[in-house]
């Protein structure tokens, strides 16, 4: 076992600095990937030296068969089974948000694509100062399959003077997970009220010990749920059915916060997990 980025994970470092590099503090920031190699002060950890995150003007797979603006994206894909569930890290500059009066969001595209019923799973996170534990942003996980280049937009919590955001991808030989124009604006965005398409969810107990049920208020689809850990790992998944309660069985998790993501063809949405 070797320690990245503060954790204790089975596998090696690809490439990790010491923070020596100055806080970026101009806004909006965009990272638009113009060559091969890693922007300037960018960095990138995984969990097997065989799984990283590459840039360059294509994937391989042809999905997608173009970069979303210019010519370089930024992606994370295997080949081979025994890589799967391996983790790689794209991690930012450090930035000094500590500016922003009205806080900040962030702004990117990607894909997803699914291959053979197998599918990827990108977590974005940030830390609040270097050598911190990664947090999954609120609602900053996707499973579902991404054909096309999709706007993804997120609010940023507990900015800092020295914040680093994380893109973590979880392979399990999809198509791989592609990435373009990363942006980071001031100002929040607005988080709309539980509507048919965003409907009202319910996990309880919350904090929980050793049973969770989940409800769907106002659904009347099919629901896949996913619970990922505070590092982003996937442990447990399954599906539940309209407005039905769904338990699920906590014997066998760890205490500690877990991230709850609910996804069916008309919504997609985290919620938090706090298990004792």
């Amino acid at each position: 076992f070797v320690k990245i980025e503060n954790q204790w994970v089975n596998g090696v470092v690809v490439s990790a600095t010491t923070p020596t590099c100055t806080a970026n503090s101009s806004f909006p920031y965009v990272q638009e990937f113009t060559s091969a190699s890693l922007p300037t002060c960018w960095t990138k950890t995984s969990t097997h030296s065989n799984v990283s995150w590459t840039l360059g003007t294509g994937n391989g797979s042809g999905a997608p068969g173009s970069a979303h603006s210019g010519s370089y994206i930024a992606y994370c894909k295997i080949t081979t089974e025994d890589l799967i569930g391996n983790q790689a890290y794209l991690i930012t500059e450090p930035m000094d948000l500590s500016g922003l009066q009205e806080g900040a969001h962030l702004n990117f595209w990607f894909t997803n694509t699914k291959l053979a019923g197998c599918q990827d799973v990108l977590t974005v996170a940030y830390r609040s100062s270097y050598g911190e534990d990664w947090t999954p942003i609120t609602d900053g996980t996707f499973s579902q399959n991404t054909s096309s280049w999709t706007e993804v937009n997120l609010n940023l919590d507990n900015i800092s003077d020295y914040y680093q955001i994380a893109f973590i991808s979880t392979v399990n030989k999809g198509k791989g997970i592609c990435l373009d124009d990363i942006t980071i604006r001031s100002g929040r965005i607005s988080i709309s009220a539980p509507t048919q398409n965003n409907p009202a969810i319910k996990l309880y107990p919350n904090p929980a010990k050793e049973n969770v049920t989940f409800v769907i208020n106002g659904n009347d689809s099919q629901t896949d749920f996913m619970i990922f850990d505070i590092t982003g790992r996937l442990v447990s998944n399954g599906s539940m059915n309209g407005n039905e309660a769904k338990t699920v069985s906590l014997k066998d998790f760890k205490s500690g916060t877990y991230f709850v993501k609910f996804t069916n063809s008309d919504f997609n949405k985290t919620e938090t997990l706090i298990i004792r």
